[in-house]
Parts: structure tokens; sequence; C-alpha cells
């Protein structure tokens, strides 16, 4: 229930439904994205990330893709993420589309052929 009594269902693109082999974006739809409101208050079906849930899945795919934990993940964290995410929020407007994580991450992690599905 929302605050003001309303129920939310997140309802998202069918191409990202559990069945898809997209887990990564079914991941980030799920987990880290914010879903903006349309003009009456309802869900909008666009998708966004803002800079502290890019960097909470960013620790996620470092983790699991470049098995980097603890202080290194935090130095690889502190000389690389600022630069991914001037360069991705080009409007400067502290919100990125959610179907630009694929990219955010590869870019990130230094490594376009990165499998963020397995």
């Amino acid at each position: 229930m929302t605050p003001n009594g309303v129920e939310y269902l997140r309802t998202l693109p069918d191409q990202f439904n559990e069945d898809s082999p997209n887990k990564f974006m079914l991941n980030i739809l799920t987990n880290y994205s914010l879903e903006q409101k349309s003009a009456k208050g309802e869900p909008s079906g666009i998708f966004k990330m803002d800079k502290k849930q890019t960097l909470a899945a960013s620790r996620e795919v470092l983790e699991k893709h470049k098995h980097l934990t603890g202080k290194d993940q935090d130095e690889y964290i502190k000389q690389y993420f600022g630069r991914t995410w001037e360069h991705f929020d080009v409007n400067k407007d502290g919100m990125l589309d959610s179907l630009d994580m694929p990219a955010f991450m590869k870019f990130l992690a230094s490594d376009q052929s990165i499998d963020l599905d397995s």
C-alpha cells in the first residue's frame, strides 16, 4: 500500500517478465528501478535509476562478474563509478533510464563482453 492507501502494483514490460531470458533487466526493474508516476499519481511504466539505486546495482554486478568485494570493490567504485555516472547522465538530471543499465554496467566493468544474464 502507498501512503495514500492505494495498492501499488508494478507492471514490468513484457520483454522482461519472469519467462524472459533477460534476467539482468528483470533484476534491475524488480529490485532497483524507481517507477515514475503519471500526472494522476498512477504507475507510468517508465522506470528510472537514481544514483543511489545505480550504485547498489553496480556493487552487485562488480561482485558477481568481477569478483570485487570489500575494500577492493570500494576502491574500484571510488575510481570508476563517478565518471561512469557522469558519462551516462548527459542531461545532469540525476536519473538514468533503467534500459541503459546493461550499457552502464559494461562500461563500469570495462568489459563489453560481460554476460549480465549469467
